[in-house]
């Protein structure tokens, strides 16, 4: 339960491709410069070159954004395409992780570097780019077997994730051993600040070109018992430009405290 909830969680609040329809570039040519959470400490900060491309991500440690807990760096060749990604943490523990891109620009797979204990995350796109499947690996040791943590899936209506179908193997990759959930989205039609950046960091957060209002979840156990059935609420404040500049997320079964990210824009 507690590796669900983690996983779930990593979801929701994980945080631009080189082509975008008319219709979803942000408004007046703007970017996300900065994430906060409501007490005004950091979550993030982006630093785009001056084509309007990502380059920097520093995820501060401690609201502290000369002391990022990580960095990510993205590097572009002549003609503006993506090359390399590399996202390089304090911790020595961690390490750093290495980003694989295809043709259009979208990442593939995100490898720790550390040979002895590493993660790896592989993500695969249907026709429309549209994130379709994505799995998550660990390796405890260099002798140790890589083992499946999970796998998504994701179904789409027009723009939009519809249904997330998620597996996290508890012990191994037998149905008995299969923790099943499923996510349903329900949408508003303002734009998601966060679907610039679905071209390095895909998930359910950030591969909608809209807001969600609800998402509804089922977990259930291998023996098909429900483990958890709840409703998660995002409620939201724009600016005059209707930009999103607030998000607040509430489980309706009041299981955690709602939480709030607030968002700063880079015009040009």
């Amino acid at each position: 339960m507690r590796i669900l909830n983690l996983l779930v969680a990593v979801s929701f609040l994980s945080l631009v491709a080189c082509k975008k329809d008319k219709e979803t570039e942000p408004k007046n040519d703007c970017r996300i410069s900065k994430t906060m959470r409501e007490t005004g400490e950091v979550d993030a900060e982006f630093i785009y070159n001056s084509k309007n491309q990502l380059v920097t991500a520093y995820y501060p440690s401690g609201g502290s954004a000369d002391k990022p807990g990580s960095t990510l760096t993205l590097t572009y060749d002549a003609n503006g395409k993506l090359t390399d990604g590399r996202q390089t943490y304090n911790d020595p523990i961690i390490g750093s992780s290495r980003f694989t891109f295809n043709s259009a620009g979208f990442v593939t797979q995100i490898k720790g570097e550390d040979p002895d204990a590493y993660s790896l995350s592989t993500f695969e796109y249907n026709a429309n780019m549209q994130l379709s499947k994505s799995e998550l690996f660990s390796k405890m040791s260099a002798s140790s077997p890589l083992k499946h943590i999970a796998s998504f899936s994701y179904e789409y209506r027009n723009n939009n994730i519809e249904k997330v179908n998620t597996a996290v193997y508890v012990r191994g990759t037998s149905q008995t051993d299969t923790v099943h959930s499923i996510t349903v989205y329900e949408y508003n039609s303002s734009e998601n600040p966060y679907y610039e950046f679905r071209f390095f960091n895909p998930s359910e957060n950030n591969s909608s070109a809209n807001n969600p209002v609800k998402a509804t979840f089922t977990s259930r156990n291998p023996d098909g018992t429900v483990i958890d059935d709840n409703h998660l609420v995002f409620s939201y404040e724009y600016n005059d430009q209707q930009l999103t500049t607030q998000v607040t997320r509430t489980f309706t079964n009041g299981a955690s405290a709602p939480s709030t990210t607030k968002f700063e824009y880079s015009c040009k």
